[in-house]
């Protein structure tokens, strides 16, 4: 970030939660990625409310790291957010794919919007399906 002391370089754990968290007369200026994570398998998925065209109801990005697989999610509540929570349930190897993922939606500790472009039900079901599209890409 840039600011009226200068630039200084923060982890994005730590500047953004729910929004990016600037002080005042700051400007996010770079974002620095590890290079290693460049080269891992990942699928980035966007499903919207009808074919194609309009804005995505749910996007689900992951990546594999070594064995396992990192989840952010956008869509779901009004911010978007990576998804611990749900990471942990889906690396469980001693589950089938269907006992992750719903362990995975019941460890969900989000509000989740429910509005005119998709109920709070419908969102879980379209993630529900999301989901099962990332273990089958990336190997779960």
């Amino acid at each position: 970030m840039a600011g009226h002391r200068g630039l200084r370089s923060v982890p994005i754990n730590e500047i953004f939660q729910e929004q990016l968290l600037l002080e005042s007369g700051e400007l996010l200026v770079q974002m620095v990625t590890n290079r290693a994570y460049l080269e891992q398998p990942f699928v980035s998925i966007k499903r919207r409310r009808q074919w194609d065209t309009g804005y995505p109801l749910i996007t689900v990005a992951a990546l594999k790291v070594g064995q396992e697989i990192r989840v952010a999610i956008s869509g779901l509540t009004d911010f978007p957010f990576r998804a611990k929570q749900i990471e942990g349930a889906l690396n469980r190897r001693d589950l089938s794919d269907e006992q992750r993922i719903e362990l995975a939606l019941h460890s969900l500790d989000v509000l989740i919007l429910n509005d005119t472009e998709g109920s709070s039900q419908y969102r879980l079901f379209v993630l529900k399906n999301t989901l099962h599209d990332v273990l089958h890409e990336l190997g779960g």
